[in-house]
């Protein structure tokens, strides 16, 4: 993984000190049933002007809810 620049988080309080300054990209591929549980955490550990891409395949409506909520937390929610 290091070799390649790819950086693992076991948790997700390590996500600012493994990434740095701002702005952050999170990358994420979630099995689409455990977004609502896992999104939120990982947006705790997030700032405004960070960049959340959600890889999972979920249904388009709850994705535009989603992005709604990370919005209000300005956070850069995209769909990859």
């Amino acid at each position: 993984r290091a070799e390649c620049g790819v950086q693992v988080c076991e948790d997700f309080s390590q996500i600012k000190t493994m990434l740095g300054p701002r702005p952050r990209i999170i990358f994420t591929i979630l099995p689409a049933h455990v977004l609502d549980e896992v999104l939120p955490q990982i947006a705790k550990e997030l700032e405004r002007g960070d960049v959340l891409v959600d890889g999972a395949n979920a249904n388009y409506k709850e994705t535009i809810r989603r992005h709604q909520e990370m919005k209000a937390l300005g956070i850069d929610y995209k769909i990859g």
